[in-house]
Order: structure tokens, then C-alpha cells, then sequence
């Protein structure tokens, strides 16, 4: 009786196990019933949402990305060595062009200026007693040749030690902010030592880059706006200068305009820029959301066949919703937007809704 029992208990296991795999992990023929069996489309497929492209003019205005450069910029250096004697800024502070900024020691260029400017006296004197004697041939032409030339190479001493006087000096080029220095009185500098940074903060520059077909829409003085990070204020700027080349990786070219600094701006923000080009080309616009980076650019997935194929495009600019495409797109094309993340090359799809 008790064998019976047990028999009854291992055949009820082994068909709840079975029913248990039934049930969780069907076989291939299983799959293929619930499936609809071969011929009655695949309903595996990932639904997704299309956009018929369209080819529409394009904007007048592109936007870009772009750096605040300063109109001037110089990392100040002595042009002689020797101890710092006297520093007269302060970090960060606005100085003037031509203000006097380091001083070196000169005490011994100093003290030989004035030995040549002594010298400078004495040849004054005798040249001149030279000359009078001359003029009663109480001396020959000769001597009072020695006695003028003295008194030029004396000059010529004197505006030596003049400009190695000045070199111990470092004045502002121009009117600018002045960065932190790395230097202190007492310490010891040449002209490899960089002392600060001065820049010219008003007005600024921007650069900013823009695509190649757009090259010909571009012109010296052209008005753009731009704003940053920092002040959403618009603000204007003009077009200054075209880089000659373009870029071989990114075929673009960089432009650099001027502008008012106004809201206080610094090197290295980063601001957006717009710029009216009135350009009457036809361009394909694309949801934002339906690209995807890759290491050389971007790609969408357009629906073929009852697949997902990826397709490489260029962008031109962009806004807050759509990106406008120059190549790899056509008018007709069928623009996968939704499910982006989980699409593959050759993925099986279907259609769920047309936009």
C-alpha cells in the first residue's frame, strides 16, 4: 500500500513539472501556433510610428554654437632678466595701455646712464672749444673730428642704456582686465617667465562655425544675434572675419564677428548663435528624438520592407524640435520615430501609426 503511495506522489510531480514547462517554456511548434503559424505575419514585430519626409524650404535663419573669444589677448613676459623690484596692479583689476604693471632692479643701468651723461657733458664742452679753435686754426681738423665723434658715441651710449632701462619695465600694451600673476617682489624673471594675462573684454569676439553650402551666405559686417548661458538677453554681434579654409573633418568653416560686451561676458563662454541667411533651398527637417550619434556624425532608421535601415545623414542646424538635414534623406522617405533605443539594423517592424 505505502509503494502505491509513493508511485502516486512522483506521478503527480512529474506531470505538474510537465505542465509547469508547458506552461512557462513552450516548444518551437508552440510558439510558432501562438504566433499564428508561418504565412500569418509576425506579430513579434516592434510596432512603431512613421514620418513621410517632406522637402520644405528652408530657414532663413541657422542656429550655431559658438565660443566668447577676447578681442585681445597677450600673456605678458619681461625682456630681460632681473630681480622684481615693484608690482603696481591688482589681480583682476582694469588697467590702462601704456600703465606701468612690473619693475625690475636697474640700479646698475641707472648708474651707468648717468657716468654716459656726465661723459656727454664733457665732449659737449671740448667740442665746442675745438670748434672755436678751428675757426682761428688754433687746432687741426682732425682733433675737432675726435672731439664730435666723442660726443655721438656718448649719445648713442646714452640711448643704449636708455632702451635697457625701459626693457626693465613691463607696461600694458593696451586697455584690458589683467589676470592673476605668478610672480612676487623679490622674485627673480626672464623672458621665459610669464608674469599674467591681459585681455580686452569689450568689445568681444564670437566664433562661431557654420556649414560649407552656407559659405557664400556669409559677408564681413553681417548682423547676427546670440545669447549664453550666463544672460539669455539677446545680444547683436556683426560678422569680422571668414576662416579661408574648411574644416576636412567636420566641413564646416569658422566665423568669427565682434560684439558689445554688455552683460559682462567671458572667454570661454558658451553661447548659441543665429544667424538670417535668406536662403530659398529646399531641406528635409527631422524630429530631434529620431537621431542618434554615432562616432562620425548621426544616423536615423527609415522603414523598409517591413524593416528598420539605418541610414547616416548630415544636419545643418538645429532648434529646439527638429534638426535640418542636408544629405542622406529624401522626400518620400519613410522616418522611423518611436522605439529609437531598441531598433537594429534590419530589426523586423511595423507600422503603428503615419504621421
Amino acid at each position: 500500500m505505502r509503494k502505491y503511495l509513493i508511485f502516486i506522489i512522483i506521478a503527480v510531480i512529474i506531470a505538474s513539472l510537465l505542465f509547469i514547462k508547458s506552461l512557462f517554456f513552450p516548444s518551437q511548434d508552440q510558439n510558432v501556433q501562438a504566433k499564428g503559424g508561418p504565412g500569418q505575419g509576425n506579430k513579434s514585430a516592434l510596432p512603431v510610428d512613421l514620418l513621410i519626409l517632406k522637402s520644405e524650404r528652408a530657414s532663413g535663419n541657422i542656429q550655431s554654437t559658438g565660443s566668447v573669444l577676447p578681442n585681445e589677448k597677450v600673456d605678458l613676459a619681461p625682456e630681460a632678466s632681473g630681480k622684481v623690484i615693484g608690482i603696481y596692479f591688482k589681480e583682476g583689476s582694469y588697467v590702462k595701455a601704456g600703465q606701468l604693471l612690473i619693475k625690475l632692479n636697474d640700479a646698475d643701468l641707472k648708474a651707468q646712464l648717468n657716468k654716459a651723461q656726465v661723459g656727454l657733458k664733457l665732449a659737449k664742452d671740448k667740442a665746442a672749444r675745438q670748434e672755436k679753435l678751428l675757426a682761428i686754426q688754433g687746432t687741426s681738423k682732425e682733433d675737432f673730428d675726435i672731439a664730435q665723434n666723442e660726443v655721438l658715441s656718448l649719445q648713442s651710449d646714452i640711448s643704449y642704456y636708455q632702451t635697457l632701462i625701459a626693457k626693465t619695465e613691463i607696461r600694458a600694451p593696451f586697455s584690458g582686465i589683467i589676470g592673476f600673476r605668478s610672480i612676487a617682489t623679490g622674485s627673480y624673471v626672464s623672458p621665459s617667465t610669464l608674469v599674467a594675462t591681459l585681455q580686452q573684454l569689450d568689445p568681444i569676439k564670437i566664433e562661431f562655425t557654420a556649414p560649407e553650402k552656407y559659405l557664400n551666405n556669409f559677408r564681413p559686417g553681417q548682423s547676427f544675434t546670440f545669447n549664453s548661458e550666463t544672460s539669455k538677453k539677446q545680444l547683436t554681434g556683426t560678422v569680422q572675419t571668414i576662416d579661408p579654409q574648411i574644416d576636412l573633418n567636420t566641413r564646416s568653416v569658422i566665423i568669427r564677428g565682434i560684439a558689445k560686451n554688455t552683460e559682462k561676458l567671458l572667454p570661454g563662454n558658451f553661447v548659441r548663435v543665429d544667424v538670417n541667411i535668406a536662403d530659398n533651398s529646399k531641406v528635409i527637417r527631422v524630429p530631434s528624438s529620431s537621431v542618434v550619434p554615432i562616432l562620425k556624425g548621426q544616423k536615423v532608421y527609415l522603414y523598409k520592407n517591413g524593416k528598420a535601415v539605418e541610414q547616416e545623414i548630415e544636419i545643418s542646424g538645429r532648434d529646439d524640435k527638429y534638426v535640418q538635414v542636408d544629405r542622406g534623406l529624401k522626400a518620400g522617405d519613410s522616418l522611423i520615430v518611436t522605439g529609437i533605443i531598441m531598433l537594429k539594423q534590419d530589426m523586423e517592424v511595423k507600422p503603428a501609426k503615419i504621421l
